[in-house]
């Protein structure tokens, strides 16, 4: 019989209220596809996911993701909670594991201090046209002049396709007041999942960057956290700005209307110098 969990996602150490939550349920190989669906319509929280014995036989576990009552391929914090929910409610030691998506993919996500990573695919870039960019701006009260010099904006295709925008400073990230309804109408036209816009000022000493995380497409308007995006960003300016360093701390809920913290760190995977993709990690807990 399935077990049903809620745990909160990249959660901030000291802070009560952070993370971004997730419906979790294990031991879900009774569930028909029918019954994942209704169950995740019914949930009052977005993102739903499914953990149950694989079909294949090189993984360890199959994940099924639903986000907004619609299944979708994966999503980054629903992962890193229902790996703890896992350790701390299931035989589950730390270690590296496979998993099964629904569309036959293995991904690998580890285990280890407390900690969650996820691995993501290497990414594909693409630039948009100037037209989409001035779409993006008018649709949050941005101007060229708000943005990073040489920052130019970017798609970014990892695990999921997402839009990065960089602004100058905490001020501009925080005067984002965003169209919903014209960020979803962008979000539909390119097909990207949201939009992570980002600052090197940051809350914390120890972050490298404060983000904002918009996905109205797929049902959340500002998310707490997204580990999906943050190794969008990750993987930007390691790969496109050639920085020097090669893990990153990003924060992000801050600055939403009921503010809800969140801390993701990205690490980018190298071999000999040529890079091979990101991994997002962070901690989770079970939601009082």
């Amino acid at each position: 019989m399935a077990k049903e969990f809620i745990y909160d996602a990249f959660v901030v150490e000291g802070e009560e209220n952070s993370g971004n939550a997730a419906h979790i349920y294990l031991d879900a190989d009774n569930l028909t596809a029918e019954d994942k669906a209704s169950l995740a319509k019914k949930s009052s929280l977005k993102d739903v996911v499914f953990v149950s014995k694989p079909t294949l036989a090189r993984a360890h576990y199959k994940l099924e993701y639903y986000m907004d009552g619609e299944q979708t391929l994966i999503s980054g914090h629903p992962t890193i909670a229902a790996f703890v929910c896992m350790y701390e409610n299931s035989s589950m030691s730390e270690g590296a594991y496979s998993v099964e998506l629904v569309n036959g993919r293995i991904v690998y996500v580890a285990y280890k201090d407390g900690k969650v990573f996820l691995e993501q695919e290497h990414p594909v870039y693409e630039e948009p046209s100037m037209e989409d960019i001035m779409s993006i701006l008018d649709a949050t009260g941005l101007t060229l002049a708000d943005l990073i010099p040489n920052h130019m904006p970017m798609l970014v295709l990892a695990s999921n396709k997402s839009m990065v925008v960089g602004v100058k400073s905490m001020d501009k990230l925080k005067a984002i007041q965003p169209s919903f309804e014209k960020l979803k109408n962008i979000s539909e036209e390119l097909e990207v999942v949201g939009f992570i816009f980002y600052t090197a000022e940051t809350v914390h000493e120890d972050s490298d960057f404060s983000t904002r995380v918009f996905a109205p497409a797929v049902g959340v308007n500002e998310d707490s956290a997204s580990g999906t995006l943050a190794g969008a960003l990750g993987c930007y300016i390691y790969d496109l700005q050639e920085a020097e360093q090669d893990t990153f701390s990003i924060e992000q809920g801050y600055f939403m209307e009921q503010p809800r913290p969140s801390f993701v760190k990205v690490y980018m995977e190298t071999e000999e110098r040529k890079f091979l993709g990101p991994r997002v990690g962070g901690k989770a807990r079970q939601a009082k």
